[in-house]
Order: structure tokens, then C-alpha cells, then sequence
């Protein structure tokens, strides 16, 4: 994934209330919804999107996502995800999120017993940021949604089964940059987020670099190299991958000519959107439609 340093702009932490003597808190977010920010917490995460198309952001690392992205996210690592949001104004129950730390579990730096050893090792590389994937990573998204319907030992048993097949069969790629050290600072936060946003609502207009800077009270040289060194991209680069992940919602979700879609993404001409396409994914949009129709 591409880097970012977005622990510079200081994320917002949130406060979770856990329900008394409970072991972990399952909720389920629609988008947009108050939760759904620039936010971290001391908590270990297990979080899951169940509908839409759109950009993750998760410590130093922007990707885009899709359906059936599950990762763990270890205490205090800012995230974000931010749906693209064009053939529709709300997405019901987008995510499921299971939120959990050591002690809750019986967990703690005196406590390790053997049979959890490999759990241990999981939630250590939990602090990397982990994106699962391969052929047994739906298995643990089923066993994810089982537990809105548990109470009790049962709840607590397929939790644990969760977590060690997660641990044991789940293929997990770290994302966030060993050196990652988060900058928790609410105001910052404040800042990008509202840059962040302003670009995805006005992809196909003309999204400038001055403006932002006024808006910001800098030049255009100092806002450059405060969005650069706060993303770990510069200003163009961003607005091209932002634009290039929404024309991917496009020809995934509608029959829109690939024309249409470059106007809609924001691109002056079809050559360009061609180009920079392939640059960004390494297909063709006619390559990603077919090839994404057929999984």
C-alpha cells in the first residue's frame, strides 16, 4: 500500500464504553456515521467492511478496499475507512467491528498461558496493522457475523476460535511501517480529515491546490509540504489515486460507459484516465471491469 504519515495529523481518540464483566464489544456502523472518522483508542480492533467500495486509511497506509476486507488493528494505530459515496447518499451496516484488549480476554504481560501463545503472537503483530487474506479468510468473516447472535460461553468460545484461526490459517499482510510512531493530536486531525473530505465530494471539479492553501491561511509552497509531509504524497498524487479508487466503484457497481466514468472521476480526457489507471492499478479500466466480473 502506499505510505502515509498521517500520525502527523493528529487523529481523535474514541472513547469506547464496554458493557460491565464483558470480554469484547461488537457493534455494527452504517456510513456516513459519527463513528466513522480519523479516530484511535487503547483497544485491539477486528474490523470488517461488509458493503461498499472506498479508501483505507490505517496508520502511515492508504489503500483502497472493497467488500470482505477484514483487519486487526492494534491499540492506539489511527484508522479510517472512507466509502466513495456516488451511486448512493448511505450505506446500511457497512462494517462490523469487534473491539477487545488483553485483560478483557485474561491477557496480560504476567499472564501467558501456553495455549494461548499463538493469540499472544497474533496480537503482537496486530501493532503492524494486519490485512488478511487467502482461502481462509471467509471462514473467519462467517465466524465474525456468528457472533451478533451469541450470548455468553458461546459467544466467548467462537471469539477464541476466531481468534486462533486468525492466528494459525489466516494469510495476514502487515501494512503500517515498523517505524510508525502516531502523533495523537486532536486539532490536526481536525485539519486533514476536512481536506480529505472536501476532495472526495468534488472529484470531477476542479480540485486545486491554492484553494486548499488559502483555506489553510499558507502559500501554496508551505501548504504543499504540509500535506506531503502529513500523507507521505504529494498534493496531485493524492487526488489522482483518490479519483482513480472511485472510477474502480464505478466499474464495479454500474454499466456507465468507461468515457463517463473518466468525466465522473474527474479526468480531462479519456487518454489520461487510460494512462493514469494503469499506473495506479496495472490494468486497463476495460482489464479491472472484466477481470472483477468474473470473481
Amino acid at each position: 500500500c502506499m505510505k502515509s504519515n498521517l500520525s502527523n495529523k493528529k487523529p481523535e481518540l474514541e472513547i469506547i464504553f464496554n458493557e460491565p464483566d464483558c470480554s469484547f464489544r461488537l457493534h455494527q456502523h452504517d456510513y456516513p456515521s459519527p463513528f466513522a472518522k480519523w479516530n484511535y483508542h487503547p483497544e485491539y480492533e477486528l474490523h470488517l467492511i461488509t458493503d461498499s467500495q472506498g479508501t483505507m486509511y490505517l496508520g502511515d497506509c492508504i489503500e483502497e478496499f472493497t467488500p470482505g476486507n477484514l483487519c486487526l488493528i492494534g491499540p492506539n494505530i489511527p484508522h479510517n475507512w472512507m466509502s466513495h459515496l456516488r451511486t448512493r447518499n448511505y450505506v446500511e451496516g457497512r462494517d462490523v467491528a469487534l473491539q477487545f484488549t488483553r485483560a478483557s480476554i485474561g491477557l496480560n504481560s504476567n499472564v501467558r498461558p501456553r495455549e494461548f501463545s499463538e493469540i499472544v503472537s497474533l496480537l503482537d503483530d496486530s501493532h503492524s496493522g494486519l490485512v488478511f487474506e487467502g482461502e481462509h479468510k471467509e471462514e473467519a468473516i462467517k465466524l465474525l457475523l456468528e457472533l451478533r447472535s451469541l450470548r455468553g460461553l458461546d459467544a466467548f468460545g467462537t471469539f477464541l476460535k476466531l481468534l486462533s484461526l486468525l492466528a494459525q490459517k489466516c494469510d495476514a499482510r502487515k501494512v503500517v511501517s515498523p517505524n510508525y510512531q502516531p502523533n495523537l493530536d486532536v486539532s490536526a486531525l481536525l485539519s486533514l480529515q476536512g481536506i480529505f473530505t472536501e476532495i472526495s465530494e468534488q472529484l470531477n471539479g476542479d480540485i486545486r491546490m491554492s484553494r486548499f492553501a488559502h483555506q489553510f491561511g499558507m502559500s501554496e509552497t508551505a501548504f504543499s509540504r504540509f500535506f506531503l509531509k502529513n500523507t507521505g504524497m504529494n498534493f496531485s498524487n493524492y487526488v489522482r489515486k483518490i479519483r482513480v479508487g472511485y472510477a474502480c466503484s464505478l466499474l464495479l457497481e454500474t454499466e456507465m460507459k468507461i468515457v463517463d466514468i473518466a468525466g465522473e472521476s474527474g479526468f480531462q480526457n479519456l487518454s489520461l484516465f487510460n494512462r493514469q489507471f494503469k499506473n495506479e492499478t496495472g490494468k486497463t479500466p476495460q482489464e479491472y471491469r472484466k477481470l472483477t466480473r468474473l470473481l
